[in-house]
């Protein structure tokens, strides 16, 4: 190539360097000012009208307790110790009023809606086991109740179709190890070589084909950290529908791809040589794979949030504002996360969001 066009283009980017070097050192930088609402101004906009929304305090729900604890005429025991013939509160919430109430409340000054809880109790300990749902009120002192079960689903609630407590699933597990899982030891302790302790169990849903089943599926897991990513390839059906634990049973088994009528034809069928076994790997203590704990030390800390302007937020009670927009909010029992009265700029566009 000509040194003469090498020179020039050598020329020309020494040329460029030079002015963007130039252009780098001599600009000026403008400080980037935050364009946020100071929180003062925000706190101003906070007003008790989102309380209409606001789930159970733990003052309400006690004087909900004691009410219905001496006016139902029926002991009510703690949901956490409570047997399946037992009746019990099963959950508690706010009573939402009407959207009509709280929309007049909030835009025509109107009066404030009576405030109630809705009480789930199961009542076991009865000759007609059922469901009840009682709206009771006002709070935070209680001096009425009322049955809304008929009104909400046209009849009773049957008992069969009850959610499972924690005290259930406790006395599932004891069933299963201390009763059942006694009559297949041989197969047990050669297949899984199973101690006692060395299971896990998950549950499934539904619990039945039709109304009145109270069937669950047990599958079995290896008993260490992230079980559930170490089955073992076997589940056992628990008919648990009689109020009476001692009448439970285990009418079918499912191993390698084969049902039994029960874990002692498994065993029968184990030492008869009937079965068609595959045994697994046992996993180390620690769960190996699955286990959560770091394999190594962390190399640093790990990412933080930072608002250099600080919050664009304010949140006071179950009410949350910001420049533009603003909501209430609530944990809903059986829904999870709601949002209420969401506004932006001032107008409502959205009344109930969960």
């Amino acid at each position: 190539m000509n040194l003469k066009i090498l020179f020039i283009l050598f020329l020309m980017a020494l040329t460029t360097i030079f002015i963007l070097v130039t252009v780098l050192l001599t600009r000026k930088e403008k400080a980037t000012l935050c364009s946020v609402e100071p929180q003062a101004s925000l706190k101003e906009r906070h007003n008790n009208q989102s309380l209409v929304f606001a789930g159970l305090s733990a003052e309400e729900m006690v004087h909900v307790i004691r009410y219905l604890q001496s006016h139902l005429g029926l002991p009510l025991v703690d949901a956490f110790h409570a047997n399946p013939s037992d009746n019990c509160i099963y959950s508690m919430d706010l009573q939402l009023p009407s959207k009509d109430e709280v929309l007049n409340f909030l835009d025509h000054g109107g009066r404030w809606p009576t405030r109630q809880a809705l009480v789930v109790v199961y009542f076991g300990n009865q000759s007609d086991p059922n469901i009840t749902e009682y709206v009771v009120g006002p709070l935070p002192v209680p001096t009425y109740h009322q049955d809304v079960t008929v009104q909400k689903y046209g009849g009773k609630l049957p008992y069969h179709s009850r959610m499972v407590l924690g005290k259930e699933y406790e006395q599932i597990a004891k069933f299963l190890l201390e009763t059942k899982l006694p009559e297949a030891p041989t197969f047990l302790n050669q297949v899984f070589g199973h101690n006692g302790s060395n299971f896990q169990g998950l549950t499934s849903a539904p619990r039945g084909f039709q109304s009145g089943d109270r069937a669950t599926w047990v599958a079995l897991f290896q008993n260490v950290p992230g079980f559930f990513l170490h089955p073992v390839g076997m589940e056992l059906l628990v008919d648990h529908s009689s109020l009476n634990v001692s009448c439970w049973s285990v009418p079918k088994v499912f191993y390698n791809g084969q049902y039994y009528n029960g874990l002692a034809e498994l065993e029968r069928a184990f030492l008869e040589k009937r079965v068609h076994v595959q045994k697994i790997k046992t996993v180390s203590s620690d769960g190996g794979f699955s286990s959560v704990n770091p394999r190594v030390p962390p190399m640093g800390f790990g990412p933080l949030h930072f608002e250099p302007c600080g919050p664009r937020y304010s949140v006071s009670n179950n009410q949350v504002v910001s420049s533009f927009w603003s909501f209430a909010f609530r944990m809903d029992v059986n829904r999870g996360p709601c949002i209420y009265d969401i506004r932006f700029q001032g107008h409502r566009i959205v009344y109930e969001l969960s």
